[in-house]
């Protein structure tokens, strides 16, 4: 709801003092991206992912150093030639963190962001995103079962 995907049906929801129903649905999303776990690529590679991702927001898609950096934080060390059909689940989630993270949106809800990944690169991601996001000033609220996940990096927690 916190970025228009789904309508409230009562209440309000409020991003920067607005009611979101008063904020263009497509704006919001560029300002509060969700990243689900949920994983959408294109056939391709993951050069030609972060190009496809950039046109559908008709803007110009980051240079290799840029691409490489992204793929860094996300713990991917491969070549942008990469075929995405050839990655596995916790690959192809990477990169999709990977993707929205160069958008630099103003707030990063990520919803079970390391379900496919071991302890050890999970913990090695999510030290990484937060990393970036305090650099650059990103907002990010993380849904995830895993409670030491939660008690390691949290900083606000909200037990449902």
């Amino acid at each position: 709801m916190f970025n228009g995907t789904l309508t409230q049906s009562s209440g309000d929801i409020f991003y920067n003092n607005k009611n979101i129903l008063n904020i263009e649905t497509i704006k919001l999303r560029k300002e509060v991206s969700l990243i689900s776990q949920a994983v959408f690529l294109f056939d391709g590679t993951i050069k030609e992912n972060f190009n496809e991702f950039y046109n559908y927001r008709q803007e110009k898609a980051p240079d290799t150093d840029k691409i490489k950096l992204f793929l860094d934080i996300c713990c991917l060390d491969f070549s942008l030639k990469k075929n995405c059909n050839e990655m596995s689940g916790g690959e192809k989630q990477r990169l999709y963190i990977a993707i929205y993270l160069s958008f630099k949106p103003k707030v990063i809800m990520l919803d079970e962001p390391t379900s496919a990944l071991d302890e050890e690169n999970s913990h090695e991601i999510i030290k990484n995103i937060l990393s970036f996001s305090k650099e650059n000033e990103i907002t990010i609220i993380i849904v995830s079962h895993d409670q030491k996940l939660s008690k390691d990096f949290a900083d606000n927690t909200i037990v449902i």
